[in-house]
């Protein structure tokens, strides 16, 4: 199953970036559209299994901290945190 999808992800991102390099407009967004479902697919293609995150390391540990327990950094209106 990997192969086909892998597959897929080539020919998206082979005929995203030919119609990239045309000159007509309508080609160049509907490269542009088939270049990001290509990354989709390769997300898909990078995750180990169903419902598994793709970009993990071998023993699943939290490869960034930033010390907050989860939350995330909220700034005012002057750019204090």
């Amino acid at each position: 199953m990997s192969i086909l999808l892998a597959a897929v992800a080539a020919v998206l991102f082979g005929v995203g970036t030919y119609l990239v390099l045309q000159r007509q407009l309508s080609r160049i967004v509907i490269g542009v559209g088939l270049l990001g479902h290509g990354v989709n697919v390769l997300l898909v293609v990078a995750s180990r299994g169903r419902g598994k995150p793709p970009f993990v390391g071998a023993d699943d540990h939290v490869i960034a901290d930033h010390g907050l327990g989860g939350v995330a950094p909220t700034l005012d209106r002057r750019g204090n945190g």
